[in-house]
């Protein structure tokens, strides 16, 4: 098949990421977490999280609560710049964040799912055990989190099973990645997304040996000896949590029948039961000196995760066409109609709509970095039965593109989704967030709001208006919710 798309002129000089639309809210005349938001149960095991609902979409949430006197401002700004880079499939996507008096409160995705841990659980009640494939797809997909982190210069530093949710109804493959919050830290220099010469690169271990950050002491029977000992922690700490939640998972046991064994590389006879392929993988992640260990990628390569690679995406029909459509669609769409789809794409659907935009995503990043080159999105494509002509793809993947940093994102690759980002209600909730001094229309200055991210020059009125101006139908400067639908629904 062959997509028959036609662009024409150039996008206006405003970056849309993932970042754009996650908005602190602070200030007198700034809303509150209790206006926007129902307050829900507490979520075990996590602490200070709970369930939430958002008044306006009706979308289940959750909301990380911190007492201002338990954290100071510098620090709550550091982490949640932490949370605001995470844009990849497995990992909890922050959406907003609020601050009054007394508390922050941090919104996130839905985490009202069971653990890792909750299904460890069950099937010891159950006498069962974990199978290969089964754990293989695990690690797999914890890897591939991994190698996005590394590459952004961020660990989680708390990797165990409490901190890895199953939604209902999904494979491990879709497992959520959670709590960076509490532990996550950020080392050596922030590169841009998708780069590969970072921490943690196989290339550069001697300078990633001396990325360390500083955590409180983790005396978990998952954290790595460093960060037990004395709280410093490096992307090799994540790698060796990786290798206790496989160690654990395929024996029931843990590693070492004492902790003190670690650093001799005792191992739990439990091993020795393992097939050497397996063996060889655990005791590579669990070796003792950081810089031994194998970086995230070097690991993901391991031969007996070979079993969990095997299993590709499949692409029905329907969603050929689908997708065909949505990229003529998103093909004509100027920038605001590209960062209205964003914004409800990343805001307002909920995990179930995205289901199969994981899967088009999942099958297009060839080398599990997290982000999509040009050439993997057209060789994705190519293997789904869409055909583009190479001329029509660069101008394509320039539009989706958003950020221009070279790769295209989780969040740009979702801003395709056409019938789902333009139902009435979305669209309701879209406009409230883009109309940000709430007085019923959206004008060049709330547009300066939105595209103003911390550290960055401020988009010009000029650049304001002429975004406004193909939708404005009466010529007054501004978008009413009318003149909004009217945009994000014509062809």
């Amino acid at each position: 098949m062959k997509l028959p798309i036609s662009l024409s002129g150039k996008a206006k000089e405003v970056n849309i990421n993932n970042q754009t639309f996650v908005f602190h809210h602070e200030g007198e005349n700034a809303p509150n977490f209790q206006d926007c938001y129902e307050l829900g149960a507490k979520l075990r095991p996590f602490r200070d999280v709970y369930k939430c609902t958002h008044k306006a979409s009706k979308e289940q949430r959750s909301v990380k609560i911190l007492g201002k006197m338990t954290i100071d401002k510098e620090t709550f700004l550091g982490k949640l710049a932490i949370l605001k880079k995470m844009d990849h499939p497995n990992l909890v996507h922050v959406l907003e964040s609020y601050e009054d008096d007394i508390n922050y409160f941090v919104v996130g995705e839905n985490m009202a799912h069971d653990s890792l841990y909750d299904s460890i659980s069950k099937k010891r009640e159950a006498g069962e055990a974990f199978g290969k494939p089964h754990v293989a797809q695990i690690l797999l997909t914890l890897l591939e989190c991994m190698i996005y982190c590394h590459s952004n210069n961020i660990v989680h530093g708390n990797i165990q099973p409490k901190n890895i949710l199953i939604p209902e109804g999904s494979g491990f493959d879709k497992l959520l990645v959670v709590n960076f919050f509490d532990s996550s830290v950020s080392i050596g220099r922030t590169g841009s997304k998708g780069a590969k010469a970072v921490a943690g690169d196989s290339s550069d271990e001697e300078d990633n040996a001396a990325d360390v950050g500083r955590i409180a002491k983790k005396k978990t029977r998952f954290a790595a000896p460093e960060a037990s000992a004395n709280g410093g922690t490096s992307t090799k700490s994540d790698i060796w949590s990786c290798g206790v939640i496989g160690f654990h998972l395929l024996t029931g046991k843990y590693p070492f029948e004492k902790p003190s064994d670690s650093s001799k590389a005792i191992y739990h006879k439990a091993l020795k039961r393992l097939e050497p392929e397996a063996q060889e993988l655990l005791k590579e992640l669990l070796t003792y000196n950081p810089p031994d260990r194998p970086t995230a990628a070097e690991a993901y390569d391991a031969d007996w995760l070979a079993v969990a690679k095997s299993v590709e995406a499949k692409v029905d029909s329907a969603m050929q066409d689908e997708v065909m459509k949505s990229l003529s669609q998103f093909s004509k769409k100027d920038k605001l109609q590209q960062a209205v789809s964003a914004f409800i794409a990343t805001h307002l659907l909920a995990k179930i709509d995205k289901e199969k935009w994981d899967e088009i995503y999942r099958h297009s990043d060839r080398n599990s970095d997290g982000v999509i080159s040009k050439k993997e999105l057209l060789d994705g494509f190519a293997k789904a039965g869409i055909r583009i002509p190479r001329n029509e793809m660069d101008e394509l993947f320039v539009r989706l593109d958003m950020d221009g940093n070279g790769v295209v994102d989780y969040s740009e690759f979702l801003a395709l989704q056409g019938d789902l980002v333009c139902q009435r209600d979305k669209l309701q909730a879209a406009f409230d967030a883009f109309d940000t001094d709430g007085n019923g229309y959206i004008e060049k200055e709330d547009l300066q709001v939105i595209f103003h991210s911390p550290g960055e020059k401020v988009i010009s009125k000029a650049t304001a208006k002429a975004m406004l101006k193909s939708a404005d139908q009466d010529g007054d400067g501004r978008l009413s919710f009318e003149e909004f639908v009217d945009m994000m629904v014509k062809q």
